[in-house]
């Protein structure tokens, strides 16, 4: 039986070769994707700079009421100091840095995960791309609060009575909503990626 096979020119001694004489390659389902990795760095990196961006948001907050009061004391009395907005909402920008900077931690470990190919990794994404939407949306009020600060103490400087009201409102309704569309772009298509019937399968097949 075992000469038989080694002389069968199709037995699995033998693996079907081309007509050139090479092995046949690979088909796709034997392909290793590239996708994990890709998605994996991406993540890794924005990950990594969302947690400096949470962490300096914390210490700035911090200091951002006795900064204010000490640029007061170096401008004209009813000149904007630029620290208006940021001063009086200290609470609320922690609060939101805070939420950002657990956002970017679970980016980073999702990210590690999916370039080694972990099966939880998946199943963290769109825990994840929740969380990071509901951020963004927190986010978007924050900004939008703080600038109207910074705003308010540009509308009763003296020497800003130029300024146009509506314009400058337009401006940061518009510079709000940029970044909050920005900051869903990764969590969105983490999401409709990870539906996908073939991105599943793979992803079954992972450790």
């Amino acid at each position: 039986m075992a000469e038989n096979q080694a002389d069968n020119p199709i037995s699995p001694a033998h693996p079907p070769v081309t007509p050139g004489g090479a092995e046949r390659p690979p088909g796709p389902s034997e392909l290793r994707s590239a996708w994990p990795t890709a998605v994996g760095v991406i993540s890794i990196v924005f990950g990594s700079l969302a947690i400096l961006n949470g962490l300096y948001g914390i210490v700035s907050s911090v200091f951002a009421k006795p900064l204010g009061e000490w640029m007061r004391k170096l401008v004209p009395a009813g000149q904007a100091t630029g620290m208006e907005g940021l001063a009086d909402n200290v609470g609320l920008v922690i609060f939101n840095s805070f939420l950002a900077l657990v956002a970017a931690v679970l980016l980073l470990v999702l990210g590690i995960g999916l370039v080694k190919r972990r099966a939880w990794s998946a199943k963290l994404a769109p825990i994840w791309a929740i969380i990071k939407i509901a951020v963004a949306m927190v986010g978007g009020f924050v900004a939008y609060r703080v600038a109207q600060g910074q705003l308010d103490g540009v509308y009763n400087d003296p020497d800003m009575a130029g300024v146009s009201v509506g314009v400058a409102d337009t401006m940061v309704v518009a510079i709000v909503g940029i970044g909050v569309l920005w900051a869903l772009v990764l969590p969105v298509f983490m999401l409709i990626w990870l539906s996908r019937a073939r991105i599943k399968e793979e992803v079954s097949k992972w450790a």
